[in-house]
């Protein structure tokens, strides 16, 4: 009961921080950070929303095709998260061209072809096993645990550029808010529980919220 009232109060503030972030105009010369961070939030908004959802069938009495529904729909939003914030560090490290660019659409590119095996129930073993402590290799299929690899990579690559280019756009406190969500996405990846997956509700909800309050305006980057 907690996580859900959790998740409800972070699906609201975030909702909240995108409504502020639409109404603000962009920076000069900040429109891809101000579009990445609004892809960012927006996903975020989305996963919360399907945490939400998973908590309260969690405790009703769902049928089993309900409950495959709502499971698929908060792994899918995990997926797009997972791309978003990859795609947030690279726009704001300023590598968003070429390889990376490409990589990025990758991503994208990843995350709606997974809908196939996903809605076919090719990527678990059991779809229900989603809501239970199972371990990687008991819970997923081949097909599932290929594309998780693939994911924790990008969790990993965007950690890496996180801590390699330190974006002069994002403070101190945004980069460990950042840092915080991907060890936080790693997780859910490989354990994705019920509780797990509503902590990280809330811990991408806060660092949201963080990152959009915690931007350094370009206006301060040009003049130093």
């Amino acid at each position: 009961m907690a996580l859900f009232v959790a998740d409800l109060a972070a699906l609201a503030l975030v909702i909240g921080t995108v409504i502020v972030t639409l109404r603000q105009p962009p920076d000069d010369g900040a429109e891809a950070n101000r579009s990445a961070m609004i892809g960012f939030l927006v996903s975020v908004a989305c996963f919360i929303g399907a945490s939400t959802l998973a908590l309260w069938e969690s405790s009703t009495f769902a049928s089993a095709f309900l409950s495959t529904i709502v499971i698929n729909i908060r792994f899918a939003t995990l997926i797009w998260s997972v791309v978003a914030a990859f795609s947030l560090i690279v726009t704001n490290a300023g590598l968003m061209r070429e390889g990376l660019q490409v990589m990025a659409r990758t991503g994208v590119a990843i995350l709606l072809v997974l809908q196939w095996p996903l809605w076919e129930g090719y990527l678990f073993h059991d779809p229900m096993a989603a809501t239970r402590a199972f371990p990687l290799l008991g819970m997923y299929d081949l097909a599932g645990i290929t594309n998780v690899l693939i994911l924790l990579f990008y969790v990993g690559t965007a950690a890496f550029f996180l801590w390699l280019h330190q974006p002069p756009s994002l403070l101190p406190t945004g980069r460990v808010a950042l840092y915080v969500l991907l060890a936080g996405q790693a997780l859910s990846l490989i354990r994705p529980e019920s509780e797990i997956l509503a902590v990280l509700a809330v811990v991408a909800a806060i660092a949201g919220i963080i990152l959009m309050y915690k931007r350094q305006p370009s206006s301060k980057l040009v003049s130093n």
